[in-house]
């Protein structure tokens, strides 16, 4: 079998995947809806597929990050069956994004998002009231966001879903000349940070637009649905975190090309599995910078076992205690050798080398091998 892949049929290996994570300690399945099943509690349609995911620890970055900024976009390309991958991300206290929750499903209405968001303030316990809240240029993140979780002080565009719109239209000048022309000053305009120069320049941009018949037709796509500039100007969001919609590019684009090898998908357990992992990642890295600069080698050290540990094979065994004192014992056998495993007295245990994911404190194990 490959990475990821449970069973030769993706929706019964996607179901093993599940059933393991919801029998984990802290079950991280928010949602989870089959084709073909009926939910009381949410009025979704019987064909309808949906799964929202978030880890403990994800949910900890998210109540404590989520105040600043609040990022949300979807992608395409992680499995054959056109789901979206919703991602919902904040920044950290390093300034770099950090993913909070994450959905796959085939809807792509306000519905499915007000659902995305509900399910959240539901297992966090409170509403999620961020200073910024960035998203696509299509208005449904937000629609769904600001009627669950109420209105943001800041909303903005993401950057590449403007450059893109941009791109997509400029065809609407023949002459590509003046089409390479119009997309460079639209790109100054847009990184003028300066407001009352940047409104000279709108200004001059709409009416050198119109004054030329080549450009005219694009003049009225961008006048029509770029007036409120306020959502994707630089100069009115310098202070609320413009590089946010980078570290959402950048998440995609390591999904599909490092975890994922630039392979097209065509099952979703594998793009489950990817996401899954690039989540497991991101934990580690930040608990490493947490950690960096006291007992940084140690602490490193210690995550790398628990991930080496997590991502091996092997059967565990409580071994009675003959001896009649409180020491635990274990059994640990792989394919190639067998240990044993002893807790000792909770007396000598060092706070610095504690593992901050699972707490065990590690001086006080002894393991050796038979």
């Amino acid at each position: 079998m490959q990475e990821g892949v449970r069973n030769k049929d993706d929706a019964t290996s996607v179901h093993l995947c599940i059933e393991e994570l919801q029998r984990s300690e802290f079950n991280s399945v928010l949602l989870y809806k089959r084709e073909g099943d009926i939910l009381e509690s949410f009025p979704l349609e019987e064909n309808d597929f949906c799964l929202i995911i978030m880890s403990q620890y994800q949910q900890h970055m998210l109540v404590k990050y989520g105040n600043n900024i609040i990022a949300v976009d979807g992608t395409y390309g992680l499995n054959n069956y056109d789901f979206k991958l919703t991602t919902l991300m904040v920044v950290d206290n390093f300034n770099e994004g950090f993913p909070g929750e994450f959905m796959f499903t085939n809807r792509k209405d306000t519905l499915i998002h007000q659902i995305f968001f509900e399910v959240i303030e539901s297992k966090v316990g409170n509403k999620i009231s961020p200073n910024t809240f960035m998203s696509d240029i299509t208005g449904v993140f937000y629609q769904a966001w600001s009627s669950v979780m109420g209105v943001v002080p800041f909303q903005l565009y993401c950057t590449w879903h403007i450059d893109r719109a941009w791109r997509n239209n400029l065809n609407k000048i023949p002459n590509i000349e003046k089409r390479k022309e119009v997309y460079k000053t639209l790109k100054v305009l847009h990184q003028n940070v300066d407001e009352t120069s940047f409104r000279k320049q709108l200004d001059n941009m709409v009416n050198f637009l119109f004054e030329d018949a080549d450009t005219e037709k694009f003049g009225s796509y961008f006048k029509k649905y770029y007036e409120n500039c306020k959502l994707w100007a630089y100069c009115y969001h310098k202070h609320c975190g413009i590089n946010t919609n980078i570290y959402l590019e950048s998440m995609h684009k390591q999904i599909k090309y490092f975890y994922l090898h630039g392979t097209p998908v065509k099952r979703l357990d594998k793009g489950l599995h990817a996401v899954l992992q690039y989540s497991r990642d991101k934990m580690v890295e930040h608990l490493i910078k947490e950690t960096k600069g006291k007992s940084s080698i140690h602490k490193r050290n210690i995550l790398q076992r628990h991930m080496t540990a997590i991502s091996s094979q092997f059967s565990a065994e409580s071994i009675e205690n003959s001896e009649g004192d409180n020491i635990k014992k274990w059994k640990l056998e792989s394919d190639n050798n067998i240990y044993y495993l002893e807790q000792k007295s909770s007396d000598i245990c060092c706070n610095n080398l504690i593992c901050d994911l699972c707490a065990i404190c590690i001086p006080l194990l002894y393991m050796h091998l038979h």
